[in-house]
């Protein structure tokens, strides 16, 4: 396993990582766009795939290979990113590559992010809290007809 050691401009310390192709982009504002995170990456490499987590102000995007990723870590390292005057703060993601539900139907891996339970993750609790809610709802409506 090979770790990449990088200063980080926001702390001043010394991060050790596993490099990954998925970068993890935080405080990402409404105002910010798919296109300006575009802009952010562009100049190191292919981007595949862009996925904005507007609830969460965070985007993940997956770069063509590794050193293309690497090689915008280490820039940004040393460089504060922002983007239309607001500071992101990237990192590599534990993840080392993302799927859609499709690509994972197909059989890819059990290592790859499955998207839409990123995007729609709920705990058990929270999801037996909402299914009883509604449950008491409609139970209450019925009763009244």
């Amino acid at each position: 396993m090979i770790y990449v050691m990088y200063n980080d401009v926001n702390s001043g310390n010394f991060i050790m990582t596993e490099p990954s192709k998925v970068i993890h982009v935080r405080n990402v504002g409404h105002e910010i766009s798919e296109p300006d995170l575009l802009q952010l990456f562009q100049p190191f490499g292919v981007i595949n795939k862009l996925v904005m987590l507007r609830a969460k102000n965070q985007a993940l995007l997956q770069m063509q290979d590794v050193p293309s990723a690497v090689n915008a870590m280490q820039f940004y390292a040393n460089v504060q990113p922002s983007i239309r005057g607001r500071n992101v703060y990237v990192q590599f993601s534990s993840h080392q590559e993302l799927t859609t539900m499709e690509q994972n139907t197909q059989g890819r891996g059990d290592e790859e992010v499955d998207i839409f339970k990123i995007l729609f993750s709920l705990s058990l609790s929270s999801f037996l809290y909402l299914f009883f809610s509604i449950h008491s709802i409609l139970f209450s409506l019925f009763c009244l007809l």
